[in-house]
């Protein structure tokens, strides 16, 4: 996908990484750490991952060291090494050569020095980029290739929905277009909606993290906040109850995401079970699933999860696997444009 004359790892020698944040994730028994670096030369975030076979959330993770250095101070500071190795995927590798010595500075969270190519200050302009992306499937697999800067001229509203433990907050930018800031709870990170609240009631700066398309505007996943004279790392942060959000969580109003959602979680729950051992219930569900879908004017997405309804049973063969990956693609693709 990156073509042959690509090289598969390349030695950065002495740079200079920015950390936007961090992302922790569980993996069955393991704890993932993705630590999100700016490197200023190639105009392009890198992503240093490391798995920890551990019970440990965030705030006790944010202690391990990588490099002689904490996984704090990398996802907060401002990193100088020469030893960094980037792959071909965006992936960076920190040496533990004696030699080669890593060292993290505090950042002020100046993150208006960073290349223009991943500060996105028009809301407008970056939904317009989203647009007109291929199709995920047939992009380059390279690591945190949405991952953006976004600058905060105000903060309109924070809200918490408790049936589904999400904080979401209204942004705007310097022209008033406005994205939401999304993050729901994970036990691996209790800390993450706190410091996220607290970050947001803050002298905001700048929000940097994931951004998609969703119901017509931008959604932020957001990893990293960076206020008047810190940045603020909420997957790394301990737990700590601060001020609750005042504003009323806005009702979800849009059919077609949610009958993407239903249908997408639907194709998941049959590849993780495996479709021999799918419950007898479930050709049922899938039919419902794609008379949703029919409704809100996906015929042909509808059609695809229907087939794979009518292909399952006591002994599906390959027809029923194709069925389920036609079904898949067509789900996500329409997920990936809405």
């Amino acid at each position: 996908m990156l073509g042959t004359d690509e090289a598969s790892e390349t030695p950065l020698r002495r740079a200079r990484l920015d950390g936007l944040g961090a992302r922790v994730s569980v993996v069955g028994a393991e704890r993932v750490v993705e630590v999100f670096l700016a490197h200023a030369d190639s105009a392009a975030v890198l992503v240093l991952r490391r798995s920890y076979e551990t019970g440990d959330a965030g705030p006790l993770l944010a202690g391990r060291r990588v490099a002689g250095v904490s996984i704090g101070a990398l996802a907060a500071g401002a990193v100088v090494t020469e030893s960094a190795a980037r792959s071909a995927s965006r992936a960076v590798r920190l040496g533990t050569r004696r030699l080669s010595r890593t060292e993290a500075m505090a950042s002020r969270g100046s993150w208006h020095d960073l290349p223009r190519a991943l500060i996105a200050g028009d809301l407008a302009a970056l939904a317009a980029e989203l647009i007109a992306l291929p199709p995920r499937p047939v992009r380059a697999r390279v690591e945190a290739e949405l991952v953006r800067v976004i600058p905060v001229a105000e903060v309109r509203s924070v809200s918490y929905a408790p049936g589904a433990q999400r904080l979401d907050a209204v942004i705007a930018d310097a022209a008033g277009v406005t994205a939401v800031v999304s993050a729901s709870h994970a036990a691996c990170a209790p800390g993450r909606l706190d410091s996220m609240a607290a970050a947001l009631r803050g002298e905001l700066r700048y929000v940097a993290g994931s951004v998609r398309r969703a119901g017509g505007g931008v959604v932020i996943d957001p990893i990293g906040f960076a206020l008047a004279d810190s940045v603020v790392v909420p997957d790394l942060a301990p737990a700590d109850r601060g001020t609750d959000p005042d504003d009323a969580p806005v009702l979800s109003m849009d059919p077609l995401g949610l009958a993407l959602d239903e249908a997408a979680a639907l194709l998941a729950e049959l590849a993780h079970g495996g479709l021999q051992h799918a419950p007898a219930t479930v050709p049922g569900r899938l039919r419902t699933a794609s008379g949703r879908l029919r409704q809100v004017g996906l015929r042909r997405v509808g059609e695809t999860v229907e087939a794979l309804a009518e292909r399952l049973g006591p002994d599906p063969g390959d027809d029923a696997a194709e069925a389920w990956v036609d079904a898949y693609l067509r789900v996500n693709l329409a997920a990936d444009m809405r």
